[in-house]
């Protein structure tokens, strides 16, 4: 498969890695997971857990995929946004956990996976992560959040809808495809 790719790169000795910059944000990103994981793991909550492990493995397999395209092709992609997607479904069911009142959800969630995972394979487009995330947490998860943040002025509610916000700005960055270089984001054609 031929592509047009307007972009910098990195050699390490004689090894090219393509997108450097993906490639280091992606493998930070990695460690922070990781670290909170291990933090969480510290104090038994499992679904967060999970949420962390996975949405971790999904920035390595995003890392992979973007500095060695050269050798994985598309599947690293599609292997990367599967794994986030499950990490996704992850953090709903710990949020869902949180209350009897929301357990219905459980399903809704789960139906969003396995649908997710269908159309990542028919479709092949970062779109359908895009609306995936769209749907967990600002359709599913921030309602919750904030009628749970009304009732009891929880500081987890609070914190949620801090990152959710904190969150927003990435994912506006992607969808308009703003880069200020070449160097962080590469135009693909």
């Amino acid at each position: 498969m031929h592509r047009k790719v307007e972009y910098t790169y990195w050699f390490l000795n004689d090894i090219l890695i393509e997108e450097p910059m993906g490639v280091l944000t992606n493998l930070l990103l990695v460690i922070l997971a990781w670290y909170f994981a291990g933090r969480l793991f510290k104090q038994g909550s499992s679904w967060p857990i999970m949420f962390f492990l996975f949405i971790g493995l999904a920035h390595l397999a995003g890392s992979m995929a973007h500095g060695f395209f050269y050798i994985f092709g598309e599947s690293m992609h599609l292997a990367g946004w599967l794994i986030s997607g499950t990490a996704l479904f992850f953090l709903e069911w710990a949020i869902i956990s949180g209350s009897a009142k929301w357990s219905w959800l459980r399903w809704i969630s789960l139906l969003k996976l396995i649908s997710f995972a269908i159309l990542a394979f028919q479709v092949r487009d970062f779109l359908i992560v895009n609306i995936n995330f769209g749907i967990g947490m600002i359709g599913m998860l921030l309602p919750i959040e904030i009628a749970e943040f009304r009732r009891t002025r929880s500081a987890s509610s609070l914190w949620f809808l801090r990152a959710l916000v904190f969150l927003l700005l990435p994912a506006v960055v992607s969808i308009t495809r703003f880069s200020p270089h070449n160097y962080f984001t590469p135009r693909r054609t």
